[in-house]
């Protein structure tokens, strides 16, 4: 029951504060006064969006407070959320540049607010937007009228259903993120070449090495072939030089000294000559080794320049594209074994939403039988409806999609209640469905309904108010009305006036005397 409306500086309402009958309370006043603005501040309060030109011209900021003892049911759902008191406090706060919300002072977040609409209010108005009318809406009340057992078996079915799908989808990125990068074309590539590590520093150590070698060996070849294999080798000319030097030895002592350092000079150039032997036979490497060292060479520096990465971060490399095709064929298995769980889980998914579906449509006929009788008792008896049940892909609310189609009148085609019905069809609609809800249910509702007798015959309009005191019997009614007749049925009677002080307009809230309303209507 929503006992305490408190309103704060709501375009034209500078400061209100309405409290309730737990019956029927009745909010009156002149067109243009402000009553709809009560309709709209508590609409407001579970918006996920509030504009910024609600604030009025009082203060910086707008609050709007509704105070609600809770009954049974709804003491439950709050439990749910985290709030175990009798009382709740719904609090909404507009500045200029943010929203603030909170429950019995806590603060939370818009959307648990908006949650609690369903639960705490109903909102009839030929000009309002019903969300019952909403497949979403439509299916959650359907689902809290039927077992829950059937409600949880299929959230769990979809639950397991959905971890599967989001592990395959896992498991497919891993897949497409390596398979990105190629790893069998780049892995073909290094093997082709199948480099070792500190392999390109061990063939330049190798090639300067041969290259040195050759030096040597080229060298070595030049000496032996001057000094001791040419036909005038430096050997050969220097022992006939010694020869000459002997035949003319016994004549002068210097050819005497000549001699013998000539012979010293011929003798060392024979102990040389094993070694200089020795040097040719350093290497045995050709060109033809050369040539195949600077191939391969060329071949890692191609490696290098195609990966942009230094020699041994390749063969690193090598090593993670080998992981990574490994990896490859784990994950196919993977998907194979999960494709095979969600067959089966999709299978086990489609018997429980048919499960579902079938107690939704069997709840659906049991409200529409009701409502038919609420609406012969509008004035609407030769009116048509109907839930429409239509296939939808499986998602969290089942395969079901569901429309009310309406007609008014039995010749006519049925089409969607939302489009095609007038104001005051939509509005007597709502009325006999929630009254329905609220039989079956056997729960206890706040009803506001917005001038929904607008534009009815004398016959129709006594008809909404019989429907309306029925209700009043297990339910609260806030009718805001122009007609006398409405208001004099309830307990409370406020009047919304709006006046103007030279500066400002200001909507105010007076309590009537059931006596007195028809002199205000005078």
């Amino acid at each position: 029951m929503l006992k305490v409306i408190k309103i704060k500086n709501f375009l034209t309402i500078k400061e209100m504060q309405l409290d309730l009958s737990d019956k029927i309370t009745a909010i009156i006043g002149e067109s243009g006064a402000g009553k709809s603005l009560i309709l709209q501040a508590i609409e407001n309060i579970f918006s996920y969006k509030s504009s910024r030109s609600i604030i009025g011209n009082f203060d910086e900021k707008c609050t709007i407070k509704l105070i609600f003892e809770l009954n049974e049911y709804q003491k439950t759902y709050f439990e749910n959320i985290g709030f175990v008191d009798s009382e709740a406090v719904i609090e909404k706060i507009i500045y200029k540049d943010k929203t603030k919300t909170y429950i019995n002072h806590e603060p939370v977040n818009i959307k648990t607010i908006s949650s609690l609409k369903k639960i705490l209010v109903g909102i009839v108005s030929q000009d309002y937007k019903f969300d019952i009318f909403d497949s979403d809406n439509l299916l959650n009340i359907f689902d809290e009228m039927i077992d829950q057992k059937i409600i949880r078996d299929y959230t769990d079915t979809y639950n397991i259903h959905k971890s599967l799908e989001l592990k395959k989808s896992a498991l497919v990125k891993d897949m497409e993120e390596i398979s990105s990068k190629h790893p069998e074309i780049l892995l073909d590539e290094i093997n082709k070449v199948n480099p070792k590590k500190d392999e390109y520093e061990q063939l330049k150590a190798k090639l300067d090495s041969i290259k040195l070698s050759h030096i040597i060996k080229n060298e070595s070849f030049y000496m032996l072939h001057n000094l001791y294999e040419d036909e005038n080798s430096i050997e050969d000319r220097l022992n006939k030089i010694i020869e000459k030097v002997a035949k003319i030895e016994g004549i002068s002592e210097d050819a005497k000294y000549i001699k013998e350092r000539l012979e010293s000079a011929y003798i060392a150039i024979s102990d040389v000559k094993k070694s200089i032997y020795s040097l040719t036979e350093l290497s045995s490497e050709s060109q033809e080794d050369i040539d195949t060292v600077e191939s391969r060479m060329f071949q890692i520096e191609e490696l290098q320049r195609r990966f942009s990465k230094p020699l041994n971060e390749i063969v690193e490399e090598k090593i993670t594209l080998e992981h990574n095709i490994d990896k490859l064929k784990l994950l196919s298995i993977d998907i194979e074994k999960v494709n095979k769980e969600l067959n089966v889980s999709f299978d086990n998914l489609e018997k429980k939403a048919e499960i579902l579906s079938n107690a939704r449509k069997r709840i659906s006929g049991k409200i529409l039988m009701n409502v038919k009788t609420r609406l012969s008792q509008l004035m609407l008896d030769n009116s048509v409806t109907e839930f429409k049940f239509d296939k939808h892909k499986l998602d969290e609310l089942g395969k079901d999609r569901v429309s009310i189609l309406f007609s008014a009148n039995p010749d006519l085609p049925l089409t969607e209640i939302g489009k095609t019905a007038s104001g005051g069809e939509r509005s007597r609609f709502m009325l006999a469905l929630i009254y329905s809800l609220c039989e079956i249910k056997k729960a206890y509702w706040t009803l506001i309904a917005d001038e929904v007798e607008s534009g009815t015959s004398s016959k129709t309009l006594a008809s909404i108010i019989k429907t309306i005191k029925d209700m009043s019997l297990s339910n609260q009614i806030i009718l805001i009305t122009h007609q006398p007749k409405v208001a004099e049925m309830a307990e409370k009677i406020i009047k919304i006036e709006k006046y103007f002080d030279g500066r400002q307009t200001t909507s105010s809230a007076v309590y009537v005397n059931k006596k007195d309303v028809n002199k205000i209507y005078a």
